[in-house]
């Protein structure tokens, strides 16, 4: 919607075209037509500005003769403007030496490194700018191949902010994981449990991004700021569960029942965790102000993120523990048992 062009190509103009034999023949020189013209438009007050200094008061004030505006409705009046020769005599009109046309011509061009430049310019309304974005990105490759060489199409504006946007938001997220990862093999001294704390983030993040589709808001970057801090709190949670599990398998216990101990007594401190968190921001996520619309994707995003993380915090999380924390003990008990090595003594002589 509101498309409009930047540069306006056709503005009408008027251009003043002198008969230099005519005006000699009448004294009259181009100088003493712009003149009479200017003074007549009221535009000499920018050219040669004239003051009057009120004596009483010691305050100048500028002062500008123009032709009545009511006198001026046509181009044949304009032509009856009196011009006074620089070298004297009396006054000639203006049709006498001179004709008007009528042109169109540009009013401004702008340039991008010294090239032609013409920007459109468009709102959008009713759909949200990543779709239409989307569309116009393939337009725009199918008319690529008809432009002329040199001439090229550039989609600029809040839509390549956005890209740029949602590119470093990303990118951040992505370093922001390895780096938690790697903190979590110092604290677990393992390169397993780490990956079993974060083994829920895929359902939180489902979690986040099902209730930005249920309740039919465009990703945005609120939204993944709220996916970060989703990220933050489920990992958190986990790590709780996983070290209280890992705890529980070093004093003796089997995988599955140090998982399940780590869920039973863990439970209180993840749901008062997660409930804070959503009862603080569900005022947000419900978009309710002036303004409030603009933060409802972050609220959004963290509510659905946690209500999914949260179950998969007690539940997945300890599964994944009781998997891998088994198969690690099988390996290790396989490789100390000596039965399971077969040998052959060689006794010579026989």
């Amino acid at each position: 919607v509101d498309v409009a062009m930047r540069q306006v190509r056709d503005l009408t103009s008027y251009y003043l075209e002198i008969d230099r034999v005519r005006a000699l023949q009448l004294g009259v020189t181009p100088q003493d037509a712009a003149s009479a013209l200017l003074a007549a438009l009221g535009a000499s007050g920018t050219v040669s500005p004239s003051y009057w200094e009120d004596p009483a008061q010691g305050t100048s004030y500028t002062v500008q003769v123009i032709a009545p505006p009511i006198n001026l409705t046509s181009l044949e009046q304009l032509l009856n403007t009196p011009v006074r020769p620089s070298a004297g005599g009396g006054t000639v009109s203006l049709r006498a030496f001179a004709s008007l046309q009528v042109r169109r011509i540009a009013a401004n061009i702008d340039r991008t490194t010294l090239k032609p430049t013409i920007t459109l310019l468009a709102n959008i309304q009713g759909r949200d700018l990543g779709s239409v974005y989307s569309d116009i990105r393939s337009l725009v490759a199918d008319m690529q191949s008809s432009l002329k060489p040199g001439n090229h199409i550039e989609i600029a504006g809040q839509a390549q902010a956005m890209d740029q946007a949602y590119a470093e938001m990303l990118g951040g997220l992505m370093m922001a994981s390895i780096f938690v990862y790697l903190v979590m093999v110092v604290n677990f001294q393992s390169w397993i449990m780490p990956g079993v704390a974060m083994g829920g983030l895929p359902i939180a993040i489902s979690g986040a991004l099902l209730a930005l589709f249920i309740t039919g808001t465009p990703l945005s970057v609120p939204a993944l700021t709220g996916l970060i801090m989703v990220i933050g709190v489920s990992t958190a949670n986990s790590v709780l569960v996983t070290s209280f599990a890992r705890d529980r398998l070093r004093q003796g216990e089997t995988p599955a029942q140090a998982a399940i101990d780590a869920a039973r007594t863990r439970l209180r401190p993840v749901l008062m965790t997660a409930t804070a968190m959503i009862v603080g921001i569900l005022p947000m996520a419900l978009g309710h102000g002036e303004g409030g619309e603009q933060n409802a994707p972050l609220g959004r995003a963290v509510v659905g993120g946690l209500v999914l993380g949260t179950c998969a915090t007690l539940t997945f999380v300890p599964f994944l523990f009781a998997s891998f924390a088994g198969r690690v003990r099988r390996h290790t008990v396989d490789a100390d048992d000596p039965s399971h090595h077969q040998s052959s003594v060689v006794v010579p002589g026989e």
